[in-house]
């Protein structure tokens, strides 16, 4: 998050004004950088919608979903264990 603080990546993704962000696979930079971003657009109507693309459902606890509006996830083919994770 420090080096994202160096460059001003969330800023320049805010005046890039996205439509869509997409995270992938890491839930808690996806949280910090989603939480941020949303900051930039308090009361804006023209947010982007933002999606998460991950690789386990069983993260994605209701607590979640304010970080998000969308969530993707792959289903493991192969599960050495019963639980599946």
């Amino acid at each position: 998050m420090d080096h994202f603080k160096q460059i001003d990546l969330l800023k320049k993704i805010y005046l890039a004004r996205p439509s869509v962000i997409l995270s992938l696979d890491n839930e808690h930079l996806t949280m910090q950088i989603f939480e941020k971003i949303v900051g930039f657009y308090k009361g804006d109507v023209n947010a982007p919608k933002r999606h998460y693309y991950g690789r386990f459902a069983k993260d994605l606890k209701q607590w979640n979903l304010k970080y998000f509006d969308f969530a993707h996830y792959t289903i493991p083919m192969f599960t050495p264990v019963q639980d599946g994770f």
